[in-house]
C-alpha cells in the first residue's frame, strides 16, 4: 500500500515543478517501442516481448519536458499458460534536462482493455498501472524534425502484490514541430570578408579606450565602462549591419606564434564586452593579425602601447553611412 501512495505523489509533485517552469514550446511527437516483459505470479512465471505505438505531445522548458501521451501496445508472454494481449495505454513522464541531449525523470502509466488474466488488479478489471523510470536521448533541433530515443523500465503498482509485471523498453520518437526553427549559422564569411572589399565604417579602440597590458588580452573594468558608448551605438544600429569584424593586434615583442594568439584573444575579449552590452552575437566575426600591422614601427614603448590594439570594422551597412561613421568616431573619442 505505501508504494501506490509515494509513487504517485512523488511523480505529481514533479510533475507541478515541470509545469511551474514550462513555457510555451510543444512539439508533438509519434513513436514505436519494443520491449521485454516478465511476470511473477503463483502460476508461474512468463517472459516475453510487446510491441507499441504512441502519440505523444511534449512540453519543454529550460529544465524540464513533461510528456503526456496516449497508444497501443499488444503483449505476448510464454509460460504455463501463454498469453496474448492488446490494450491501449495513456502515460505521463517528466523528465529533468541534464543536458541538450540527455533527460531523465519518473513515467507512470496506465494499460486498459487487455487480457484480464495478466493483469494484477484485485477486483480482476481489465486495467494495469504501472511505474518507472525513463530517459531520453534527444537530438538537437538544428532547423530539421527532431528525433529522440527513449530507453524505459517499470513496475506494476496496482494489485495484491500476488502477481507482479516488469518491463523494460526501447524506442523512437519523431517530432512535428509546429514551427520550424531557423538553423543555427556562424556568421557568415562571405564576400564582406574577403580582403578585397572594403569595409563601410571603421573604428579603432584606442589605448585609452581599451588599455591592454603588455603579455595581456584581459579588457580591464574600467575600459569595459568606456566600451559602453561605442556598444550602445552598434546596438542602435545593427538591424542595418551585415556584419561587425573585431580585428586584433599585438606589439613587435613575442614570438610570430605566440603574439598570435594573443590578437585572437584580444578580438574576443572585445567581442565578449560588445555582447554583454547587447550586440548581437550572429553579427561578430573575430580575427587576429599578430604583430603583422602596427600603426608606429617603433621599438619602444609609446609604440607598442599603440600596436597592442584592436580595429572594429563594419560590412553592409544599409543606411546612412557616414552618419553612423560620425557616431563611431564620438563614441570611441579620447
Amino acid at each position: 500500500m505505501r508504494k501506490r501512495i509515494l509513487l504517485p505523489v512523488l511523480f505529481s509533485m514533479l510533475s507541478t515543478a515541470a509545469f511551474a517552469d514550462m513555457h510555451e514550446e510543444s512539439i508533438p511527437y509519434l513513436g514505436l517501442h519494443l520491449g521485454y516483459s516478465h511476470q511473477d505470479d503463483d502460476n508461474g512465471d512468463r517472459d516475453g516481448a510487446h510491441l507499441g505505438f504512441k502519440g505523444v505531445y511534449s512540453m519543454q522548458s529550460d529544465r524540464w519536458f513533461f510528456d503526456p501521451g496516449l497508444g497501443m501496445q499488444y503483449e505476448e508472454l510464454s509460460g504455463k499458460e501463454d498469453i496474448g494481449t492488446l490494450s491501449a495505454f495513456g502515460e505521463i513522464d517528466a523528465r529533468y534536462k541534464f543536458s541538450d541531449m540527455v533527460s531523465v525523470g519518473p513515467m507512470t502509466s496506465l494499460q486498459f482493455g487487455g487480457n484480464q488474466s495478466r493483469n494484477d488488479t484485485e477486483d480482476g478489471s481489465s486495467t494495469l498501472w504501472m511505474a518507472g523510470a525513463r530517459m531520453m536521448l534527444q537530438k538537437e533541433d538544428n532547423g530539421g524534425d527532431p528525433y529522440r530515443w527513449e530507453f524505459s523500465v517499470q513496475r506494476s503498482i496496482s494489485g495484491d502484490g500476488d502477481r507482479e509485471l516488469y518491463a523494460v523498453a526501447v524506442g523512437v520518437q519523431f517530432g512535428f514541430p509546429w514551427e520550424k526553427k531557423e538553423k543555427h549559422m556562424p556568421a557568415p564569411v562571405c564576400a564582406p570578408c574577403k580582403q578585397s572589399r572594403r569595409s563601410d565604417a571603421k573604428v579603432r579602440i584606442q589605448p585609452s579606450k581599451v588599455n591592454f597590458a603588455f603579455d595581456s588580452a584581459e579588457v580591464p573594468t574600467h575600459s569595459e565602462d568606456k566600451l559602453g558608448d561605442l556598444s550602445r551605438v552598434i546596438k542602435n544600429r545593427q538591424e542595418d549591419i551585415e556584419l561587425i569584424r573585431v580585428e586584433g593586434h599585438a606589439d613587435e615583442r613575442g614570438s610570430n606564434e605566440y603574439n598570435q594568439d594573443l590578437s585572437e584573444k584580444r578580438a574576443e575579449s572585445v567581442k565578449s564586452v560588445l555582447i554583454r552590452n547587447g550586440v548581437n552575437e550572429e553579427k561578430i566575426q573575430t580575427k587576429g593579425y599578430g604583430e603583422t600591422r602596427p600603426l608606429d614601427s617603433g621599438s619602444n614603448e609609446e609604440a607598442w602601447s599603440k600596436n597592442r590594439r584592436t580595429d572594429v570594422k563594419f560590412y553592409g551597412i544599409k543606411k546612412d553611412k557616414e552618419q553612423f561613421q560620425k557616431e563611431l568616431r564620438e563614441a570611441s573619442a579620447e
